[in-house]
């Protein structure tokens, strides 16, 4: 079941189109793609609205704003580039980037439609495939996690979504897309991001949320948690709380999801997620006297 969306005159997911920042107000301003966005849930139980609310109760009723910039289908490169055009002007106190799997790859929709006639991919061999991995994830196995190892032969079995992103030659990405694909361009803008953060004078966290990462094993998620760890951005791990509160519960991890095929948070995940973030907040910038 869909759920409505609205997007305000200023271009975002907000009930509110209030820029100027009033005294006493702690603004939080998060970039990220469709899973800080709320896809798939009402805007009041997105992670970002719950985290609004839990922060402020932590603190006794103090104003808490969180503006979601976010985007479904953005990858790393144009969630920073919204953050320096679009972000600086709400003068927030804190930036958080969300970081999921597709990350570092090619946004969902900017790939070019194929040539049928002159394609060297097998359609029918791409058909076939995705039809298994649609199988093997109802069943609990998911090839995806194997895909980033693929090589540039194996393009006519995998979807680019996918992004092969340790193929450091790039070369089945079009060349107008290369500077925001792959390991170079997530260290170009976390890097970019993190001295436009230090130049206002605003703290960045990075933070983890995508169960899908978790089960490649040294991929994407050690490595941005390396590169993290190298620019002294706090990587805050949200999946971790969800994976807890499933062992408590006896539940399974699709008992998070919107629905079997579709591994968006639901209002349970979102609102983990949100109290995680909260109280991880509340802990490391509002010190008890």
């Amino acid at each position: 079941e869909g759920k409505p969306i609205s997007i305000n005159s200023i271009g975002i997911r907000d009930e509110n189109e209030i820029i100027i920042k009033k005294e006493q107000v702690f603004r939080i301003v998060g970039i990220g793609d469709s899973v800080m966005f709320g896809q798939g849930v009402e805007v009041q139980n997105s992670y970002g609205e719950i985290l609004e609310k839990k922060l402020s109760s932590l603190l006794g009723g103090k104003k808490i704003e969180f503006i979601n910039l976010a985007v479904p289908g953005y990858n790393t490169t144009m969630e920073v580039e919204t953050f320096i055009k679009k972000g600086t002007i709400y003068k927030p106190d804190l930036v958080i980037i969300g970081f999921v799997s597709n990350d570092l790859d090619m946004p969902y929709f900017i790939g070019k439609k194929e040539d049928a006639i002159f394609s060297k991919k097998s359609f029918l061999s791409f058909y076939l495939t995705k039809r298994m991995e649609t199988l093997f994830t109802t069943i609990g196995y998911n090839p995806n996690k194997a895909f980033w190892r693929n090589k540039k032969s194996d393009l006519g079995l995998v979807n680019l979504q996918h992004a092969l992103w340790m193929n450091k030659s790039l070369d089945f990405i079009p060349e107008e897309y290369k500077f925001m694909v792959g390991l170079k361009a997530y260290t170009r803008e976390i890097t970019n991001l993190k001295k436009k953060c230090d130049q206002i004078g605003v703290p960045l966290i990075i933070v983890y949320d995508d169960e899908m990462v978790k089960n490649e094993g040294y991929t994407k998620n050690s490595f941005v948690k390396k590169l993290a760890g190298k620019l002294n951005i706090p990587f805050v791990d949200v999946f971790k709380e969800s994976e807890e509160f499933l062992n408590k519960n006896k539940l399974k991890l699709v008992d998070l999801h919107l629905s079997k095929g579709d591994r968006h948070p639901n209002k349970k995940g979102h609102l983990i997620r949100g109290n995680k973030l909260a109280s991880y907040i509340f802990s490391n910038f509002f010190p008890t006297p």
